[in-house]
């Protein structure tokens, strides 16, 4: 049962994407298809994509059988070209996926959902809701001002929002509590923080020196209660009872077998992770993250 609370980011399907991700490029066409296999032998349902993550819409589009079992959630790009663009390119995005509508649609950057032109932005995917083109409307957002300043305004279906062991913070301030009792449906995306919680200490990009003494508590916690980082990340999600639906990204068929065997038998509850939280942007947000060249 716990499976089915997994989806399945896209983006290494469309970019090079991920701290731990070796190879550094996407993930080509074939292994996509073996990807997709397992997902559904798997029952995971949820396939997440995006306007932005490259090709990965039109790989998905040439790779999915006809009858497949997925619901997909795409996201809107920025509305640098105003919102009377999102019918046109949300109908790219369709063309692209060879799909007849989508289950959700996403503004994934949430301050065109806040701005002077909010209301039109929402109202624009009201309508392809209404169309039946689109099942759930939603945001993704980063910060909990992002949310406070939507939820007064919208009566939004569906949130992805960030959360993993070292980023608790929506769980703490009640937001995940609150999204529930709005009956939202709230998606749960960087699990691994981009891979950098699958990493080890040693192996770390140079940016994160200073914040050594974080990750080494994590590694020390892991080995106490023997379980591997990525038993540790997937244990403290999926557990969450207000969590329907969290995100993993891959790069192989293997990464997600493993995934999948691992998440089937949970040793630790979410309540054994609290003390491993850190509030600190300079971790936690990935747009603060400096690699050398």
């Amino acid at each position: 049962m716990i499976l089915k609370k997994l989806g399945l980011g896209t983006v290494q399907f469309g970019l090079k994407y991920g701290v731990s991700n070796p190879t550094e490029q996407k993930t080509p066409a074939n292994e996509v298809s073996k990807i997709l296999e397992i997902a559904a032998e798997n029952q995971i349902q949820v396939l997440d994509t995006a306007h932005d993550y490259g090709e990965s819409e039109s790989v998905l589009g040439t790779t999915l059988p006809q009858n497949h079992p997925f619901k997909i959630i795409t996201k809107i790009s920025k509305l640098s070209g105003g919102f009377k663009k999102i019918p046109q390119t949300f109908l790219e995005s369709l063309t692209r996926l060879k799909q007849p509508f989508v289950e959700g649609l996403l503004v994934h950057h949430a301050k065109d959902l806040i701005g002077e032109k909010s209301k039109q932005v929402y109202e624009a995917l009201l309508l392809l809701k209404e169309k039946k083109l689109v099942k759930k409307i939603g945001v993704s957002v980063y910060e909990a001002s992002e949310i406070e300043s939507i939820l007064d305004q919208y009566p939004i279906d569906l949130i992805q929002v960030p959360l993993n062991i070292f980023d608790q913070r929506l769980l703490k301030s009640g937001h995940l509590d609150e999204f529930k009792k709005r009956d939202i449906e709230v998606h749960v995306r960087s699990m691994f923080l981009q891979g950098l919680l699958l990493v080890e200490v040693e192996s770390l990009p140079a940016c994160f020196n200073s914040r050594k003494a974080n990750f080494k508590k994590f590694h020390m916690f892991l080995a106490e209660q023997g379980i591997s980082p990525l038993q540790a990340c997937l244990q403290f999600v999926l557990q969450l009872p207000q969590v329907d639906i969290a995100l993993c990204g891959v790069n192989d068929s293997k990464q997600l077998l493993e995934i999948c065997k691992v998440a089937e038998n949970p040793k630790l509850r979410p309540e054994n992770f609290l003390e491993l939280a850190i509030d600190d942007p300079m971790v936690l947000n990935p747009s603060n993250w400096k690699f050398e060249v």
